[in-house]
């Protein structure tokens, strides 16, 4: 069993990219999650469970799209929650 956390829309220096993008946040957190899967010889399509947090709503359908299109998860492999921060924002 492989357990991921923490994934966030980050370049290798840890500064936050793709700043007021969701789109391009999304990607980046997709990215992240296949490279640490591949490390370990998985795929996006082991994962059995994940859960995202939005922090703007009206943002969602972004997501969404970008999370069945590149990001390869198919529903109803998630779990949503709106979270009130600004911090990747």
């Amino acid at each position: 069993m492989i357990f991921l956390q923490g994934h966030v829309a980050v370049d290798n220096n840890r500064q936050v990219v793709c700043v007021g993008d969701t789109r391009g946040q999304t990607e980046r957190v997709f990215e992240r999650m296949r490279i640490a899967l591949e490390e370990v010889g998985a795929t996006m399509a082991d994962i059995a469970q994940y859960t995202a947090y939005v922090t703007d709503v009206s943002k969602l359908d972004e997501f969404q799209e970008v999370r069945v299109g590149g990001g390869g998860l198919e529903p109803p492999t998630s779990a949503m929650s709106r979270r009130h921060s600004n911090q990747l924002s």
